[in-house]
This record gives C-alpha cells, structure tokens and sequence, in this order.
C-alpha cells in the first residue's frame, strides 16, 4: 500500500510535534518541511507484516462491486435473456463488503481518537492457546480519522471498509514465540519499547509496569491523567504489563525449582558424609558392650538411611517420588488457565476430556494408578509369603 501525500500530513501532525519556538517565518516552514521528509522516509521503509510468508496462501482479494456477465452458456443465451432477442449487457450487483473483522462488533461512531481506535482493535485481538495475542497493531501507522463515524444510511461503505483493510495489513505486527513468551519482530518481548513508542512514553509505562502491589494509573501524578489514559490504550499497557506478569511468576517458579534442587543436593552430600563415617566405625563396635541395647546403634543408621533417601526425593519407606520439572511453556498454561479439572456434579465419573486438558491433573492421575499398582502389588507378594510360611 502506498501511502498518499494527505495520509502522510495527517499522520506527522498527530506524531511529529510543531518546533516549539521559531527565530522567523522561514524557520517555522524550514522545519516542518524537514519532518514531513523525516516522516515520509520513516513510513515508506516500513514493509507489511502480512505479505505471504513461504507456503502461506493469503485469501483473494474483494471482488469487483459489478459482475459483468458477457459470456454466452451452453444454449448460446446469457442469463435472464429472452430466446430470439439481441445480446444484451447484464450488470449483477454484489452485497457491500462487510467491516473488517479486526474492527467486529465496535461502534465506528465512538472513535473520537487514536486511543478510542486501539481500544476497539483490542478487542479482537486473535489470541493463542495460552491466551495472549498473536498479533497487535501499530498505533502511528494507523488514521483514526478514516475509522471514525459509522457510514451514512445508503452509502456503500465497501471501498471504505477496503481502504480499512489495506492501513490495519500494513500496520499488523506479528508475534513470535520461539522463547516461549511474546516478542516483537525484532526479538525483543512485548513489554519492550515498541518501534512507535517514545522515550518518554516506555518510561512511563515502565514506572507503571514495576509499581509495587496492584498497579493504578491515578498513582503516576507526573502527568495528566487523560493524558496517561490515552497512553494506556495507544500503547497495550494491560496487555503488556500482563505478559510481564506471567514471566516473572515463571521466573520465580524456575528460581525455587533451582533452589530446592540444590537444597536437596546439600542434604545428600551432608548425609553422605555422616553415612561414610557411621559405616567406617562398624568395624570398631563392640557389639558385646551393645547387645544388650544395641537398637540405639542402629536406630542412628536407620535415621541417617532415611534422611539420605528424603533428600534424593524418595520415601522412608521405599516409595520412589519423581522430581517434576515444567518447561516454560506447561507453567505459562497454568498461569493463564488454571486447573479446570472437577468431578461431575452426579459424581457418576471423571469427564476425559477435562482430564486430558489439564496436564496437572492427568499427571496427578498417571501418579495415583502407579501407587495403586504397586500397593496392589506389594499386597499380592504379602499373600504369597503368608501361604508360603
């Protein structure tokens, strides 16, 4: 899409800020004839993200508003044509086009501004399992003006609704998720500084992001605050400030995993050690002296036995406990969709389908008919001994 000289003037004077203060008349020009080069430059290096990548096949373009219907059938007649009359031109007309399905269910009458627009395009946002965007919109490269007002009663909004179209592919950034967490196009993640936002507007959202407890927007009294609202919107803070969230709930869970794995390690070697000395001073008992209570001695073995078999994550008693380790994107899941597994209300079963849908639960499970096979087990081999004696 090419952008024309009247889309470039609407978008530099709602991002470029006029020079505060100008020696003279030439000045003034001087200077916004440099930004609107500036500007122009900046928008038309800046390539689609929705061209056709390999092996992806985009859908058609909207067909012409008129068919014109010139071709004879099998009987030599064009539709809707009496027999023994002249060729005759026959024009169908197509339904208008529908809105864009970014802009489903929004009130086009209630875009009054850049942030209004943001706001509708949110809402329809297509969202992975995990529950987090797949693709999010550039708010510079996008002309509120076009969005606003719902069309006139009998006007065809169809090349509208088109134009609509062509601004949002153009403005679409995809997101990526190879390292498991929402990440720009340039590797960066979402929370970020984004290609359309200014120093001041990320350090902002950066005192927002951080703030300690529940994050409020009235708290940031530096700047007015329809002012930070505007910026909220434009600029996915919720959205944002969600994905850091997660992150730093996943990076706290891999700390204490981390942490308990070396806790464990410690205790071992630590047992260790007293089990090597114990065992070196069997040879040198004298187990005359201890017949009478020679339980204490090996009371202090079975202890040492049983905190070493602890600290490997294993029973007292023999019953092996299997570290679970979660990669990033299982511990994302539970965050953003917690355990669903529940018992029907007839209590007449298990549904499947929620089991197999909460990896916590189908493990919870796998972990419960282990125990039950080996608890059956070990009662047949009971059996046996009993008929044997």
């Amino acid at each position: 899409m090419k952008l024309r000289a009247a889309d470039v003037d609407r978008i530099m004077e709602a991002n470029i800020p006029k020079p505060p203060k100008a020696l003279s008349a030439d000045d003034y020009i001087n200077s916004n004839a440099q930004a609107r080069d500036a500007a122009i430059e900046s928008l038309t290096s800046f390539t689609s993200q929705s061209s056709a990548r390999r092996g992806e096949v985009l859908p058609l373009p909207p067909r012409s508003l008129v068919t014109r219907v010139d071709v004879a059938n099998d009987f030599g007649l064009l539709p809707d044509q009496d027999p023994g009359q002249e060729g005759t031109h026959l024009e169908k007309a197509l339904p208008p086009l529908p809105p864009p399905l970014a802009l489903r269910g929004v009130d086009l009458a209630l875009i009054n501004s850049r942030a209004d627009l943001i706001m509708g395009l949110t809402q329809n946002l297509p969202m992975n399992e995990l529950g987090l965007p797949k693709i999010i919109y550039r708010a510079d490269l996008l002309d509120w003006h076009l969005f606003s007002g719902a069309t006139s009663p009998g006007d065809d909004p169809s090349e509208r609704y088109k134009t609509m179209q062509e601004y949002l592919d153009m403005a679409t950034l995809h997101l990526s998720y190879a390292e498991g967490f929402p990440a720009l196009p340039t590797g960066e993640p979402l929370w970020a500084r984004m290609p359309s936002e200014t120093s001041e507007h990320y350090a902002v959202f950066t005192e927002y992001c951080t703030m300690a407890g529940a994050r409020q927007t009235t708290k940031l009294t530096r700047y007015p605050h329809d002012q930070l609202l505007q910026w909220f919107h434009e600029d996915y803070w919720p959205l944002r400030a969600q994905c850091f969230d997660m992150l730093q709930q996943v990076h706290a869970a891999k700390m204490r995993e981390q942490r308990i794995l070396s806790c464990e390690d410690n205790h071992y070697l630590e047992a260790e050690n007293v089990w090597n000395r114990l065992q070196s001073m069997l040879s040198t008992v004298n187990w005359d002296i201890l017949k009478d209570e020679p339980e204490k001695f090996v009371s202090v073995m079975e202890r040492v036995a049983k905190l070493q078999r602890m600290s490997l994550g294993l029973s007292a008693v023999g019953d092996k406990r299997e570290i679970k380790s979660d990669t990033i994107e299982v511990t994302m899941r539970k965050i953003a969709q917690p355990s669903t597994f529940k018992m029907r209300a007839d209590d007449s079963g298990i549904d499947v389908k929620q089991l197999l849908a909460s990896p916590e639960a189908l493990a919870s499970a796998q972990e419960l008919v282990i125990r039950m096979t080996r608890s059956e087990q070990i009662l047949q081999e009971t059996r046996e001994d009993e008929n044997v004696s």
